[in-house]
């Protein structure tokens, strides 16, 4: 199923947030939002954030998200494929406990790795506060990607250099300048700090060959297919069913035209017309007993149920609720009488706190016009027998 929606469902537009941890272990937040038209990746905005919080109150959780990791923590490794101690050094990693990616050259490989924590850890923050995290990278190696577009055989990308023989990246090593780089791309300016953000995003949309990267199952990207799906079907529905109330109402305002005539024809008939009067004449007197018993109150007499029953605390029991009683007993081929908008409870209570605090919650109920204590009696187990009777507002 997600494979389908995968087809048809595309992640356009991607904000990728930068997590660049210095040495002293304080965090930047670096972010860069993207908008994927064609085959060209547009530059919509990029930020800089010094706390977590600023970064979550200045940005949408609804973008899906791609997290880049950097700085302490991410280390840097050229292999050369002609040295027998490099591979070696490699073929001993333990990638399971890691996370890497890896940029692979005709002549060498270079590999940015972390501890699975380092990257963990920023995966928990961001999906706790909502984030749709739909992928992840880290180190400075993605922004190789950008070599010929920016015609330069040096890129610094954090605190890393990238160098390049021929747009082929050849070396990597520590930046040990002071100054901001900054780099003219897309039309946007991108300093340093964010030229790694660019290079995740053609990287999530592309997907070169020469690079190389292991997964988290912390990610879930068929999640964030889904609920994308779900936000474009629900208005599909929702203008469904506009149209088809639309479609409802004229054919409501129609055959009520239609029904105009057919009564003003009918209206020649004396016999139909005697038989309409009568016809009223029941309706008003079967309005009047539903207004009686309360079914046309604006609620149902199973909502006042339910509020008194769920505002008693534990310390008073319901012995009798009595809704919209009778006056009379009820008997055969009798009228029955019934007393509208009123409510008869009795009970029993230990606590005479409880009995207080619930009659002050009573008459904070709007619907309730107001009541009256009728009888409150103490036995010898100083058990209090109480009656209330309430009257209904707006029946």
């Amino acid at each position: 199923m997600s494979g389908f929606l995968s087809k048809i469902i595309k992640f356009n537009n991607l904000l990728v947030i930068g997590v660049f941890r210095n040495t002293d272990d304080t965090l930047v937040y670096n972010t860069l939002r993207v908008n994927k038209k064609g085959s060209n990746l547009v530059i919509l905005s990029s930020s800089v954030y010094t706390t977590f919080e600023d970064l979550l109150k200045n940005h949408d959780t609804k973008l899906p998200v791609v997290l880049h990791v950097d700085g302490k923590g991410v280390l840097n490794k050229q292999i050369d494929l002609n040295n027998e101690a490099d591979l070696e050094w490699k073929k001993n990693l333990d990638f399971n406990s890691m996370y890497f990616i890896e940029y692979k050259t005709s002549t060498a490989n270079f590999l940015s790795f972390t501890r699975k924590k380092n990257i963990d850890d920023n995966l928990k923050l961001l999906q706790e506060n909502k984030f749709q995290v739909v992928d992840f990278y880290l180190g400075s190696l993605l922004s190789a990607l950008l070599s010929k577009a920016l015609e330069t055989n040096e890129i610094v990308s954090g605190e890393t250099l990238l160098s390049f023989d021929n747009n082929i990246l050849s070396a990597i090593s520590k930046y040990i300048g002071t100054s901001l780089t900054k780099y003219k791309i897309a039309y946007k300016t991108l300093s340093q700090h964010h030229i790694a953000l660019y290079g995740s995003a053609i990287n999530f949309f592309i997907k070169p060959e020469e690079i190389e990267s292991n997964t988290s199952e912390n990610i879930s990207i068929e999640e964030s297919l889904y609920r994308k799906a779900f936000n474009y079907f629900g208005i599909a529905v929702i203008a469904l069913f506009l149209v088809s109330l639309l479609s409802s109402y004229l054919l409501i305002q129609y055959y009520l035209e239609k029904n105009v005539t057919i009564n003003q024809q009918n209206l020649y008939s004396n016999q139909t017309y005697e038989y309409i009067l009568d016809m009223e004449k029941q309706k008003k007197q079967k309005l009047e007993v539903l207004n009686k018993t309360g079914q046309l109150s604006k609620n149902f007499l199973s909502f006042y149920i339910y509020q008194l029953i769920k505002s008693t605390p534990s310390g008073i029991s319901l012995s009798n609720l009595d809704v919209f009683p009778v006056s009379k007993e009820i008997k055969a081929e009798k009228k029955i009488n019934i007393t509208p908008d009123t409510i008869i409870i009795k009970g029993f209570t230990t606590s005479g706190d409880s009995f207080d605090n619930w009659l002050d919650e009573l008459s904070k109920m709007k619907w309730i016009k107001k009541f009256e204590v009728i009888s409150i009696k103490k036995d010898k187990k100083n058990i209090q027998q109480f009656e209330l009777k309430i009257l209904i507002a707006n029946v």
